[in-house]
């Protein structure tokens, strides 16, 4: 599942048609009840925060303990490079939109590894991967 943001207003502005956070969680929620441990095998959950867009600060502790639902969490920055080009597949209008985040983008790598930390602190039961290294299992 996709969660590229713990913050609502953040989201709207870069994904306006897809389903709220919170519709995702309950998405989430409902898998991981029908699961029976009993019948085999174990599908794992994922969430991906790729890419990572901005979380507001308000909204960062709450959005990283309801990812705890999962059994890995998968980021990746906006960019893929340091020359400060986008993704391929990012919607064009995402450049303009980042102008009104500039307060995370200015500092991303620093906030990147920021959210990265916090992640790997406050979920330690729940396996961390960035990139592609996060997108199969072994």
């Amino acid at each position: 599942m996709s969660i590229p943001t713990g913050s609502e207003f953040v989201r709207r502005d870069f994904e306006a048609r897809s389903p709220s956070i919170k519709a995702r969680l309950n998405a989430l929620t409902k898998i991981k009840q029908t699961i029976d441990p009993l019948k085999g095998f174990i599908p794992k959950l994922s969430i991906t925060i790729t890419p990572l867009l901005p979380t507001l600060p308000e909204d960062e502790a709450a959005f990283i303990e309801k990812l705890a639902i999962a059994d890995r969490v998968v980021i990746q920055e906006f960019h893929a490079s340091h020359n400060r080009s986008l993704v391929a597949g990012t919607r064009e209008e995402a450049q303009g939109i980042k102008q009104k985040y500039a307060w995370w983008y200015d500092l991303e790598q620093v906030n990147y590894m920021k959210f990265k930390e916090n992640l790997i602190s406050r979920l330690p039961s729940v396996e961390i991967k960035e990139g592609k290294d996060g997108f199969g299992y072994e």
